[in-house]
């Protein structure tokens, strides 16, 4: 049986039984996951559409704040233990995708959802990001670094200062991985391209005409000396003067933009859950916290981003809306 032709009670019965979901996962998602099995349990997922889910959505919502105005009314407070309907939107969308993404399927489109309250967060415009990518391989004094950095910060969406600080020995090159050591001692796994896996290796072969021990900086400059934060900000204050002015936020580019739009990209296509485990960042929330992604589900949403990813799936590639947007860059 084909992952396309199984039923929706299926799909939530194997989630339930995976030993790649933690057992918070499956209790953060297990009335979403209870719901969905038993009214949509009989479709099937290749005969499904995805506005069902969205009417699901939308009547659980309807139904949990009928249930909370009733208890107010009759109690003159709300429940300590309920939550909003944003939240609880959130979290059925969250268990819908992750059906999906565990089964190496397109998530359903299930409309708009809510936007993260008082974000700050500004990314690179797209328009802007594709005349970035264009004019890397020409900027500064060694431009294969140049584009080597800025395909690693677009990639993986880290911090400056968690490129900087990789060495060798931070590099899968067997799994095309990455081990990125963030704030508050935390360390996470980022999946990259093969052709970024293979520039990255052979790096030290022409910076310092030698092979790589554990200890060398993964960014080395032609010199032998490690990449650093001044060398990047040199390369964007180049790349600032060389975008042309009718370029959308051209004064404004930097890691921190480039992080953002990639980030964006995770949560827009997929879910707060992934971008969160994407950036490294502590929980939103108590019950978030019990979410955690599976390296097979980050590889995942790496090859719908970035479809020149070796074992990207070309034919859901294909109809995927961020992966044509991204593969444009490329």
């Amino acid at each position: 049986m084909t992952h396309e032709s199984m039923r929706i009670a299926d799909v939530v019965n194997r989630a339930e039984n995976s030993f790649r979901v933690s057992e918070g996962t499956k209790r953060t998602y297990a009335r979403s996951w209870e719901i969905v099995a038993r009214e949509l349990g009989d479709e099937r997922l290749d005969e499904i559409h995805s506005e069902a889910f969205g009417r699901l959505r939308h009547q659980v919502v309807d139904d949990f704040l009928a249930r909370k105005n009733q208890f107010e009314l009759e109690h003159g407070r709300s429940h300590r233990t309920w939550t909003n309907g944003d939240a609880l939107s959130d979290t059925f969308h969250n268990a819908i995708v992750k059906l999906f993404v565990l089964e190496g399927l397109e998530p359903p489109y299930l409309g708009r959802r809510n936007k993260a309250r008082n974000s700050r967060r500004e990314a690179i415009p797209f328009k802007t990001m594709q005349k970035v990518l264009e004019l890397a391989p020409a900027i500064g004094p060694d431009p294969d670094l140049t584009e080597m950095v800025i395909d690693l910060l677009f990639e993986t969406g880290a911090r400056r200062h968690e490129i900087l600080s990789l060495n060798h020995e931070h590099l899968n090159f067997e799994y095309n991985r990455l081990t990125i050591a963030g704030k508050g001692n935390s360390v996470r796994e980022l999946p990259i391209s093969r052709d970024l896996a293979l520039r990255l290796r052979a790096r030290p072969l022409k910076a310092i005409n030698d092979t790589a021990s554990a200890s060398t900086p993964l960014l080395l400059r032609l010199d032998g000396t490690r990449f650093t934060g001044r060398s990047l900000d040199g390369i964007w204050e180049r790349m600032r003067r060389a975008l042309p002015d009718s370029v959308d936020a051209a004064d404004k580019v930097s890691s921190h933009r480039v992080r953002y739009l990639t980030l964006t990209l995770v949560e827009r296509e997929f879910s707060q859950e992934h971008a969160r485990d994407f950036a490294g960042h502590k929980p939103m929330s108590t019950t978030a916290g019990y979410t955690k992604l599976v390296w097979t589900e980050k590889v995942f949403v790496h090859d719908h981003l970035f479809p020149h990813h070796p074992a990207a799936n070309k034919a859901s590639v294909a109809t995927n809306p961020a992966a044509t947007r991204i593969s444009q860059f490329r």
